[in-house]
């Protein structure tokens, strides 16, 4: 499971289990708990403040009442771009099985589903 994934499931065990949309942590416990960098949690942290999924205090993390249902509806649509993106891929690789010398790969950013580099 990807630590993104990982931490978001710690926040939902966590906020079941103090029945409380507020953590009284840290940062470095909360990568002690997990096993990785502090750098990490706070990179992961900060983009989940970024959505407006949690706002982060002084050792405290407020957590949105609908976080668990944000996390769903966050996956659903990570799958479907996947799948998008499998699509793209098999039309792809059947292309460059008809034009082995026209496609030499392909890369993916957040504007552009797919970039096609040919040989020039």
């Amino acid at each position: 499971m990807r630590m993104d994934e990982r931490l978001m499931n710690y926040i939902v065990t966590k906020m079941k289990q103090l029945m409380s949309n507020e953590m009284n942590t840290t940062h470095q416990e909360i990568a002690n708990e997990l096993g990785t960098a502090l750098g990490v949690i706070s990179r992961l942290m900060k983009q989940l403040e970024k959505k407006k999924w949690i706002e982060l205090g002084r050792n405290v993390i407020y957590i949105r009442d609908d976080f668990e249902e944000l996390i769903s509806r966050s996956l659903v649509k990570n799958q479907e771009r996947n799948l998008r993106l499998e699509g793209h891929l098999q039309g792809l690789t059947f292309f460059n099985e008809l034009f082995p010398d026209a496609f030499v790969g392909m890369t993916h950013d957040q504007n552009s589903p797919l970039l096609l580099h040919k040989i020039s």
